[in-house]
């Protein structure tokens, strides 16, 4: 294994990367940059994910990942007024096309909060700020990520007022899919599985992967079922890893301000995700999940792993996700569990390339990558 420092920026908090192959040696990976608020906050180990000063950024590598020139650094999107950016997606569709999937909330002062609308999905006092989520942002490049258009507005029905971290996937006949999810706090999440039939420009169908009925309360009563990989297996089989938080503390038994932690756990559907079984036990302790197929068939399932040794890893499955190998390690050691979302791409057969985001002991969130060969 080789690990490469992608991006980073000693003034800036960089996280939740998104990589896809474009062509031959060419790579792409989108991530979410913040500014000064988040980087102190990180810095302090009083995280937030929810900053008014966040954009999207693209940085391209030319060789397989092995070098990321700066000049090819770029900002795609910038937060619109009393707005913040989250966790971008690529996707490279059948005909070339990209598609780029970023969440959009309102993030204002808390003195401030009448000024926006919805149900608040955070309040940090430690940070003067309030949050409510305001939906999916979806964009469309003809032109291999140099020029960006509006394909579906957060506001729009459909996949407003939901979160995503996850890629849209493209099924054989064009249609789109997009898992989502919302509840948190005010209930448990549940993880949601939308459509669309016109190349994304607009949405619906929804139908439920994941949901725990004594959530209903709030979201410490049950599960929280929210970033939810999906994996096209063909001939209306796909199959959900989902997010399962079951605790909200860290490891050292201190509240996590951003999200829990728990279980991968995994769902089926055998009718192109219109209705599916209820999740089942992986085994598999992390969150979230990444899936990717294999030129040979076979199955990996990168993850962020947010317990000591903080790290990332990644376990593989070579009969359509139904068994899972032990455990292995992509990259470990970091200083604490504000780490990972990997994505990953397979360079050639066996050859992969997983990014995620990253810090050592200077604090400094940062997009890493590590080249790895599953044997």
């Amino acid at each position: 294994m080789s690990s490469v420092i992608i991006y980073k920026n000693l003034e800036k908090y960089c996280s939740f990367p998104s990589i896809i192959k474009i062509e031959n040696n060419h790579l792409l990976v989108a991530y979410r940059i913040a500014g000064e608020r988040s980087n102190k906050a990180g810095k302090e180990n009083v995280v937030t994910h929810h900053d008014p000063d966040s954009s999207i950024a693209l940085i391209e590598s030319y060789d397989n990942g092995n070098t990321w020139p700066k000049e090819s650094f770029r900002i795609i999107y910038k937060a619109q007024d009393y707005q913040g950016v989250n966790d971008p997606a690529l996707t490279i569709l059948n005909n070339g096309d990209l598609i780029l999937r970023i969440a959009v909330l309102d993030i204002i002062e808390s003195a401030e909060r009448n000024n926006i609308n919805g149900i608040l999905a955070s309040h940090r006092p430690e940070h003067g700020l309030v949050a409510s989520i305001v939906g999916n942002y979806i964009l469309k490049s003809e032109n291999k990520g140099k020029k960006w258009e509006e394909l579906v507005s957060p506001y729009s029905p459909g996949l407003s007022k939901t979160c995503s971290r996850e890629p849209v996937i493209e099924l054989e006949d064009n249609t789109l899919l997009l898992s989502s999810y919302c509840g948190a706090p005010h209930r448990t999440d549940e993880s949601l599985l939308f459509r669309s039939y016109d190349n994304g420009r607009t949405w619906g169908d929804k139908s439920l992967i994941a949901s725990d009925t004594k959530g209903y309360l709030g979201q410490h009563y049950g599960i929280n079922y929210n970033e939810t990989a999906l994996l096209n297996l063909g001939n209306g089989e796909l199959v959900a890893m989902i997010r399962a938080d079951s605790s909200f503390h860290s490891d050292e038994g201190k509240p996590m301000r951003v999200g829990g932690i728990g279980e991968l756990l995994i769902s089926r559907s055998f009718d192109s995700g219109l209705s599916w079984f209820p999740p089942k036990s992986t085994g598999i302790w992390g969150q979230p999940a990444h899936l990717l197929k294999l030129s040979d068939g076979r199955i990996i399932c990168t993850y962020g792993y947010r317990k000591k040794p903080y790290g990332i890893r990644a376990v593989l499955s070579e009969d359509r996700g139904c068994t899972w190998s032990d455990p292995i390690i992509i990259h470990e050691g970091a200083p604490s569990w504000d780490i990972g979302y990997p994505s990953s791409v397979e360079l050639s057969q066996g050859s992969i390339l997983s990014c995620y985001y990253y810090h050592d002991q200077d604090g400094i969130r940062y997009i890493a990558g590590t080249h790895w060969t599953v044997k």
